[in-house]
């Protein structure tokens, strides 16, 4: 099941679509905007998609780590990069970034179906663990 959707790993950039989604915040002219339009994907109370769900979760450990100030093993280079001296324009989406986690970790969301049908679903998990913790 791993390999079907995309994932060769269960940290947040593990996958084809965090790994798309890093490339367009690095790419793009307003990231801000960009942040708030992923974590805009958790709105709802739809079944939130796969390709959805590991973007809010790629957008909310890059939130993690300018707060932190760590990046966790797995994040893309590039990105730790861009990261740097964004810390204090970044702080305002926490709040946002652990609803997006919330969502993904929720009842009606497929990302949180598919792992559950791999023997990576604690690994995966305690990623999410990890990030939410350096959001509060």
């Amino acid at each position: 099941m791993l390999l079907s959707m995309g994932a060769w790993d269960a940290t947040a950039f593990g996958n084809d679509d965090a790994a798309d989604w890093a490339a367009g915040l690095v790419e793009t002219d307003n990231p801000l905007e960009f942040l708030k339009r992923t974590f805009a994907l958790a709105e709802g109370d739809s079944y939130l998609e796969a390709p959805d769900g590991s973007q809010l979760v790629a957008a909310a450990a890059v939130v993690a780590a300018a707060i932190s100030g760590r990046v966790p093993p797995g994040f893309p280079e590039d990105v730790s990069r861009w990261l740097h001296g964004k810390a204090d324009s970044l702080m305002g989406l926490a709040a946002s970034a652990a609803a997006g986690l919330q969502r993904v970790k929720g009842d009606d969301s497929e990302l949180r179906d598919l792992w559950r049908e791999t023997e990576e679903f604690s690994a995966w998990e305690a990623d999410l663990e990890v990030i939410s913790m350096a959001l509060r």
